[in-house]
């Protein structure tokens, strides 16, 4: 629920989509380089 909300937040906004991204990256299978 914080994260959707923060969506709409224009200074949380960049953060959230990014955690959202990575979380649906990882969720893929993807994995985090150095």
């Amino acid at each position: 629920m914080r994260l959707k909300k923060a969506l709409y937040a224009l200074r949380q906004a960049p953060r959230a989509r990014n955690e959202k991204l990575d979380h649906t990256l990882k969720a893929l299978g993807f994995q985090q380089s150095a």
